[in-house]
């Protein structure tokens, strides 16, 4: 019998150099994982589950990031993780956001267009050990639809296509002005990467 257990002890042991998460499959599957130990895995699952995601906003030009904004945006999304993503379904910006966030913990919440012509159906964009869910939202007008992700989000990311200044007839700009009358946090993110962050403020009169 001791020489059995010590069999055990060594082929533990031996499992540990390969990887904690070996050593620990192995002692479930064989039954012997110390009760302590097992409720504390559990307890550590569960929080990982229970921790909040940040309800983050995204709005992007349609023409595509520029590599520098991709970069830049991909910090900005890490940042924030575990987060639940909101945005529009169109080809460019979105469908690069949709694709930075695909991972396990997050949730993306997609509010696309009445119009298909640009739209990127993002939600067939399905990566293994991906998002934790997709929501598809009624599809709605242009306009409608950016009212609702900034309503629905506890900040907003911006990737517009402009290098300096904004641009009156575009829907990131419409997107950030609501952004800014509803007072939550903005991040901007221009071509070259540069980023900048609007802080909360009071919420403006509309």
């Amino acid at each position: 019998m001791a020489s059995l257990v010590g069999l055990v002890v060594c082929v533990v042991l031996f499992l540990a150099l390969l990887g904690a998460s070996v050593s620990l499959f192995v002692l479930d599957f064989l039954g012997v994982m110390p009760r302590w130990l097992s409720v504390l895995l559990g307890l550590q699952e569960e929080a990982m589950q229970e921790q909040k995601r940040r309800i983050v906003g995204f709005t992007g030009t349609r023409i595509g990031l520029t590599d520098r904004q991709k970069v830049a945006l991909n910090e900005v999304l890490l940042a924030r993780w575990p987060l639940e993503l909101h945005h529009g379904d169109c080809e460019g910006g979105d469908e690069t956001a949709h694709c930075l966030c695909d991972s396990k913990g997050n949730a993306a919440v997609l509010h696309p267009p009445k119009c298909d012509e640009f739209r990127a159906f993002c939600s067939s964009l399905v990566a293994v050990g991906g998002y934790d869910s997709v929501t598809i939202l009624p599809a709605d007008e242009y306009l409608v639809r950016d009212e609702a992700i900034v309503r629905d989000v506890e900040e907003l990311v911006a990737c517009p296509r402009e290098h300096t200044g904004e641009r009156v007839r575009s829907g990131t700009w419409t997107t950030v002005r609501r952004a800014r009358a509803k007072g939550i946090p903005i991040t901007i993110i221009r071509p070259d990467g540069s980023v900048k962050v609007e802080p909360a403020r009071d919420r403006q009169a509309t």
